[in-house]
């Protein structure tokens, strides 16, 4: 009998243990609709070393494969099939299954009119506006591409691109990945770009007495 009733209280005692801790909640990075872009001054600089690794493995997906950053004048790959001088500042990170996450600032100065023209330019034929897309500067567009054109797949490649400007700076910066759906690839694409732009903005200067 008492050893039944020490069992009876064993179990009673174990019953009555707190709950296991939740896991913790995953960083997502924070989105652009969470920053007031249209009023945020960026800099016509290099900036890919200023750029939190979190965020680049977020946008990849995984794990970063190679990387590159480049300046004016530097011979680069701008864009598939097109190899040229370059007349900004960029960074190139590569992952797993064609995944990469791009950001580039133009050198020159970039007027609201040339802005206005860049992005009535950005669609193409293998790309369409993503709706309702948050503000990436002002005027912004955001854009998504696709490797195959109008062939759809599970594993088809694309891009999602946000381009805008930020004072006299046209800053941009994309996301390409196989097999994510619409939504996905755009978030993804969207915490990337918000990165970018506490990468590349400007610290006001503070005030002294």
């Amino acid at each position: 009998m008492a050893a039944l009733a020490a069992s009876v209280l064993a179990g009673c005692s174990g019953a009555e243990e707190d709950p296991p801790p939740a896991p913790p909640t995953p960083d997502l990075g924070t989105p652009l609709g969470d920053l007031d872009t249209r009023r945020t001054p960026v800099a016509r600089a290099a900036f890919c070393d200023a750029l939190d690794e979190a965020a680049v493995a977020r946008a990849l997906g995984g794990e970063v494969r190679k990387q590159t950053a480049y300046a004016p004048g530097d011979r680069v790959r701008l864009t598939a099939g097109l190899r040229d001088v370059a007349h900004e500042f960029g960074c190139v990170f590569k992952g797993a299954a064609k995944a990469e996450a791009r950001a580039w600032v133009f050198t020159p100065p970039v007027t609201r009119k040339q802005a206005k023209e860049l992005v009535a330019d950005a669609a193409g034929r293998r790309c369409a506006a993503v709706e309702g897309a948050p503000d990436f500067g002002r005027p912004s567009v955001a854009v998504r591409c696709r490797d195959d054109g109008p062939r759809s797949g599970a594993r088809s490649v694309a891009t999602v691109r946000f381009s805008g400007l930020f004072g006299d700076a046209w800053l941009s910066c994309s996301v390409r990945a196989r097999g994510l759906d619409r939504d996905a690839l755009t978030d993804r694409a969207d915490r990337w770009c918000a990165a970018v732009v506490a990468a590349v903005e400007v610290e006001p200067e503070s005030e002294t007495g």
